[in-house]
């Protein structure tokens, strides 16, 4: 088969997987369960890593990204044993197809990227627009669905603010490492993120059930990314590009190599897309440059909550009006404020970022909500991290 055939019959696996949960949680909750509803909340997540896919296969994100997706599928495959061992109701059909997928993608990597693979593991900073990237995506899709709660039960208080205290410190932790460029930074936060994934699965160790595929992707994770800014996989990979023979590897450099400078910190190449939006925006003096992930970060935080709160409001029937009745300010706030920051965002001024940011602070004080603190702090970090490489 051909690299496009590989990677079709790859997205079109991961669309069947998502039509297959759906199914079989309906199966086992009854026609009347709502769970099948619930799982519209994950469309954005197997709708992004269908584009991670597809970017891979275009060549716009590093082929390292494979091995991020190959993680996370063996994630839910332990997952979805460990749920079929904890209850016997579960279907062992869904861990079946997640191990399929793992396969897969594990063969796409020996079969048809492997060369790819060994230039993306000789640099210590390839992985960032590669797992980090999906970590960092995974990371914000999970604190999204947690976001736009107007007022969380007593009972339920502290472990609520444990779990966003959590996100919070991943994503934070994710966006570190893909901005910082010198290996110490990398080698102390990938180290803290490891340590913090591992607390959080340690703590799962007493009610197993409650356990989620994702807390068990972000510690796999964090254990590939020590050992790759460690460089456990140096070796491997000079020694099977050696085999390849040197013209091969010159050959498959020309697509993603990395440039290091004397310290031996290296930098990544900016894609054409990447190029094109810092020359528009080093031609206006007053424009930002449109590639900060701090930016890009918030306003996925403030979209993804937006529909998943429409989404809620759907399955809550007659409820849904009572609900906005109460809640409409801070609602309106917050979506005056992320139409400001997609606003400041396109246009590249710094104008709407600062009114986004007043708006978001004012919804603070209507409903309380931590994650509207959260994207203040991260705008204001994006349009200063902005600035700073505009008037470099």
């Amino acid at each position: 088969m051909s690299r496009k055939t590989w990677y079709q019959g790859l997205i079109y696996l991961v669309v069947f997987l998502y039509i297959s949960t759906v199914w079989i949680a309906g199966s086992e909750n009854g026609s009347g369960s709502l769970e099948p509803l619930s799982l519209l909340f994950d469309i954005p997540k197997y709708g992004f890593i269908c584009w991670f896919l597809w970017k891979i296969q275009e060549r716009k994100l590093n082929v390292e990204g494979l091995v991020g997706l190959a993680i996370l599928s063996f994630s839910q495959f332990i997952h979805s044993l460990l749920l079929f061992y904890l209850s016997p109701n579960k279907s062992i059909i869904l861990a079946s197809l997640f191990g399929i997928c793992f396969l897969s993608t594990s063969i796409l990597l020996r079969k048809v990227e492997l060369k790819q693979l060994l230039v993306s593991w000789k640099t210590r900073r390839s992985w960032q627009t590669g797992t980090c990237f999906l970590g960092l995506a995974l990371a914000t899709f999970e604190l999204s669905t947690n976001s736009l709660y107007f007022a969380v039960p007593s009972y339920v208080i502290i472990q609520y603010f444990l779990a966003f205290a959590f996100n919070v410190a991943v994503v934070l932790l994710f966006l570190l490492l893909m901005t910082k460029e010198d290996l110490r930074s990398l080698k102390l936060y990938s180290t803290i993120l490891l340590l913090l994934c591992s607390v959080k699965t340690i703590g799962y160790l007493v009610q197993p059930y409650d356990l989620s595929s994702t807390v068990i992707f972000y510690l796999l994770l964090s254990i590939y990314q020590v050992c790759r800014v460690n460089g456990v996989f140096d070796q491997y990979a000079i020694e099977g590009l050696a085999e390849n023979g040197s013209e091969e590897v010159s050959e498959t450099s020309k697509i993603k190599r990395l440039k290091s400078d004397d310290t031996g910190d290296e930098v990544i190449t900016e894609s054409p897309e990447q190029s094109e939006c810092q020359a528009d925006s080093d031609n206006d003096p007053k424009g930002l440059s449109l590639n900060s992930p701090w930016l890009w970060t918030s306003l996925a935080i403030a979209v993804l909550s937006l529909s998943f709160l429409f989404l809620a409001l759907m399955s809550a029937g007659s409820y849904a009006i009572l609900y906005l009745a109460f809640t409409f300010l801070f609602h309106g706030l917050y979506l005056i404020a992320t139409i400001l920051l997609w606003l400041g965002m396109k246009r590249g001024r710094t104008g709407f970022l600062s009114a986004a940011m007043v708006f978001f602070g004012l919804s603070v004080f209507v409903s309380r909500s931590p994650v509207s603190i959260l994207l203040v702090i991260l705008i204001w970090i994006g349009s200063r991290e902005s600035e700073e490489e505009s008037t470099s």
